[in-house]
């Protein structure tokens, strides 16, 4: 039993240390709203959807990324600044809409001082995940 423990725990120490290292997400939170390639009346369509809500707290970040498919943002709510690496900071605000860049790495922060909410929609050919990390 002392050995399972023993095992669980240094396996949560690892998962810890690995997710660190991975582009530190700190107040960031990803709610889906919707995964499938379903219109509301049953036509299959040529991609996957999905479209989630992301929350980002004050001081909070995304972490780096990159998109490898076409990706919508509108703010919902709040302020949030996209770093793009090699070509600088871009600020958002609420009732803004933006097309991030696709493989090229990246963080969202929220700089403001409430939250940041945004509405975010990919597509992609199969349910391909919408971020990749370093």
């Amino acid at each position: 039993m002392k050995q399972v423990i023993g095992t669980v725990l240094a396996l949560v120490v690892v998962i810890g240390i690995m997710t660190i290292g991975v582009g530190a997400q700190v107040g960031f939170r990803s709610t889906t709203l919707y995964q499938g390639k379903t219109t509301v009346v049953g036509q299959t369509l040529p991609v996957h959807i999905t479209a989630s809500i992301e929350e980002i707290a004050p001081g909070g970040e995304i972490g780096r990324y990159r998109r490898p498919n076409p990706t919508s943002v509108y703010v919902l709510e709040g302020m949030l600044t996209v770093n793009i690496d090699g070509h600088g900071p871009k600020t958002f605000t609420a009732g803004q809409f933006y097309l991030e860049a696709i493989n090229l790495w990246s963080n969202v922060f929220n700089p403001g001082p409430g939250p940041t909410k945004l509405l975010v929609v990919y597509a992609s050919e199969d349910a391909r995940p919408s971020i990749v990390r370093p």
